[in-house]
């Protein structure tokens, strides 16, 4: 009896891949979609009795709009590597280093590709059409026209901001809220702001809307990835342009890594300068967070 010849598949860059390891090794999502629409992606995965991967490949159909994501899982490749843009890939690794600082829990840090940590990170999670989002900051925005979210707090209860008056408007979208602060809940009065005192005088303003302000950073690890993360992250809520400057560099405050590559130190002086509407109190409030020592005892 002749022995079948069994046909490679040809990769990025000429490849050709004989086994799943090499596939998925070497993968190409446009290939891929391109053997799976002329059938040989399932005659190869037969031939080399891949009967799993061939049943579920053989289950899909070309007009899926999430065909893309299917096939990857089903030939057991991540399709977050491929259908994510590389910016949200490296926001998605930002937030699981802050989730590192806040948390021991390996299941929020897991899922970190879920956490909104500011308005954008919501923002770029709506447009994924994700269904689950965990809320990780002081304030948001959430849109009541979009409905059959899930959303929870974490860690402290966010504050909610929604068009909405009652549980009931909230059903009536297929929305659930947990652990958040939301309008119509009574706020403790009590509870005060715990803020790391800082003179007026601290901060100059050098023209028109730009403010500056320098400060010694006295944390023991000095500006490393966590910190740099902190101050991006608080730079973000603001929309002046906000700049930090150190060793004769000056880089865009909003950018951890570009914080994170000026390798400040312990006893290193950073000046913060701003510059729009908001300015004063976008250089208030990361001075502050430098001098607390971003919570170090």
């Amino acid at each position: 009896m002749s022995r079948k010849i069994k046909f490679a598949l040809e990769m990025a860059e000429g490849f050709e891949v004989r086994s799943l390891e090499e596939l998925r090794e070497n993968f190409d999502l446009d290939k891929v979609i391109e053997y799976f629409c002329d059938g040989k992606l399932l005659e190869w995965l037969k031939d080399r009795y891949y009967d799993e991967e061939a049943e579920l490949v053989s289950s899909l159909e070309k007009a899926d709009e999430h065909l893309e994501e299917k096939l990857c899982r089903a030939l057991g490749v991540d399709p977050d590597k491929y259908l994510l843009d590389p910016a949200f890939l490296e926001r998605i690794e930002e937030k699981k280093i802050l989730l590192q600082s806040k948390t021991d829990d390996t299941e929020i840090i897991k899922n970190a590709k879920i956490v909104a940590m500011n308005q954008e990170d919501l923002a770029d999670l709506l447009d994924l059409d994700v269904p689950l989002i965990y809320l990780c900051g002081e304030v948001f925005h959430i849109p009541i026209r979009v409905a059959g979210k899930h959303y929870i707090g974490l860690f402290d209860k966010p504050k909610v901001n929604i068009k909405a008056t009652s549980k009931e408007e909230l059903d009536a979208n297929s929305i659930i809220l947990e652990n958040v602060e939301l309008p119509w809940d009574e706020v403790d009065s009590n509870i005060e702001e715990v803020d790391n005192p800082t003179s007026d005088d601290d901060i100059k303003n050098v023209e028109g809307k730009i403010w500056e302000a320098e400060t010694l950073v006295s944390n023991t690890g000095g500006i490393q990835a966590v910190q740099a993360l902190y101050c991006s992250e608080t730079a973000r809520k603001y929309t002046s342009k906000i700049q930090i400057s150190a060793k004769g560099k000056m880089i865009d405050a909003k950018s951890s890594l570009m914080i994170n590559s000026l390798s400040i130190r312990k006893g290193d002086t950073m000046t913060i300068r701003a510059e729009g509407t908001d300015a004063a109190e976008a250089v208030r409030k990361l001075k502050r967070l430098i001098d607390s020592k971003f919570g170090e005892k």
